[in-house]
């Protein structure tokens, strides 16, 4: 299952680190972060124990913790409550989307040079 701890998380919980070399695609697939290591945990959400769970950790993460899409896909459905004055909104069948990031740059080779132009009024 992925999930994710920030390094302050790790700290706090005196939790062991393991090395990796692993690394993590982005919401842009063409970007990747480093991952310095992982820890094993178990957590508990809502009355369900989830055992030696394996968190990556992974700097300046939006959450402390982050729980990935297949958390999500071992559960029938998930319910978030925000507390809006509108009513709930149901969706279903979530799923990413594969699509690879373009290729700007395919056709430039390694000896390249910016081209330098004069400016126009």
């Amino acid at each position: 299952m992925t999930a994710l701890f920030t390094p302050g998380i790790v700290q706090s919980l005196i939790l062991k680190t393991h090395e990796t070399n692993e690394k993590d695609s982005m919401a842009a697939s063409s970007l990747t972060a480093k991952m310095p290591g992982y820890c094993i945990a178990d957590i508990k959400l809502k009355g369900t124990t989830y055992e030696n769970v394996k968190f990556f950790i992974l700097q300046d993460l939006c959450a402390d913790i982050i729980l990935g899409q297949d958390w999500q896909e071992q559960h029938e459905s998930v319910t978030i409550n925000y507390g809006g004055p509108v009513s709930p909104l149901k969706l279903c069948n979530l799923t990413t989307l594969n699509v690879p990031p373009p290729s700007l740059f395919q056709y430039l080779t390694a000896d390249v040079k910016p081209i330098a132009t004069k400016s126009r009024k």
